[in-house]
């Protein structure tokens, strides 16, 4: 109600939709699938004119609606004749655990922007810190959460009867490993199970710097891990995220 009324007020004193620079903040935060593709066309049908349409959205699935849209539109304007330059343009806004806290927002990764799933996104941003000389504070709890994301989606596909529980999925895809034993599994399982459960995580000083001196090391393992599993589907990530 709220999002149709925003829309509609838009819309009063003989507004122009063409002169009009509209914001929609997460209009489907809490809504289920049929509510959301319904946002979607009531924001396209009604802003598709706007002289300048930002979105903001937690919401993957809603982010790939807007993000074809958008794309559709820029890519009419590059088959014109003379082309014409983009006019869309894809971000991503990462906070910092810090106080006070701040926020920057940088280019949408290649993985988020071309891909149809978060979890290319996932696999591409933790990939990417394997080999960075130094991780800070921050990006080390990211991780957490990105790794505990990372293996639920992967093992949930690869054994379904066992998706409700990580533990059990993860008891599932050691067995026939040769490479990731169980002291290993075990050490990823207790650093997803520590530090992925809130953004802002209350630890101490130590607890923190174990968190930046190991999870480079975790991250290296998972990935191992994965490849053992499946070693097609690891390579073929690599080469659409890369």
């Amino acid at each position: 109600i709220g999002f149709v009324y925003f829309i509609t007020k838009l819309k009063e004193n003989d507004n122009k939709m063409e002169e009009t620079v509209v914001v929609v903040d997460d209009p489907v935060s809490s809504f289920d699938s049929n509510h959301l593709f319904h946002a979607y066309s009531f924001l396209r049908s009604n802003c598709d004119t706007a002289k300048q349409l930002f979105v903001f959205t937690h919401n993957f699935t809603y982010f790939k609606l807007i993000r074809d849209w958008f794309e559709g539109i820029a890519r009419h304007r590059r088959r014109k004749n003379p082309p014409k330059d983009p006019n869309a343009f894809f971000y991503t806004i990462e906070a910092s655990t810090t106080i006070p806290r701040n926020s920057t927002y940088k280019d949408a990764d290649a993985s988020l922007a071309n891909y149809n799933s978060e979890y290319h996104y996932i696999f591409s941003r933790l990939h990417a810190y394997i080999n960075s000389p130094v991780l800070s504070r921050e990006e080390a709890f990211l991780t957490a959460n990105l790794a505990r994301k990372l293996l639920e989606s992967f093992f949930s596909f690869k054994f379904p009867k066992y998706r409700s529980d990580i533990a059990q999925l993860m008891d599932r895809g050691l067995k026939g490993c040769e490479v990731t034993d169980e002291i290993t599994k075990e050490r990823i399982y207790r650093f997803i199970n520590k530090y992925s459960h809130s953004v802002v995580i209350e630890v101490d000083e130590e607890s923190s710097e174990n968190l930046v001196g190991e999870c480079q090391n975790v991250i290296g393992d998972i990935f191992a891990w994965l490849q053992e599993v499946d070693k097609v589907h690891y390579m073929e990530m690599l080469e659409v995220v890369q």
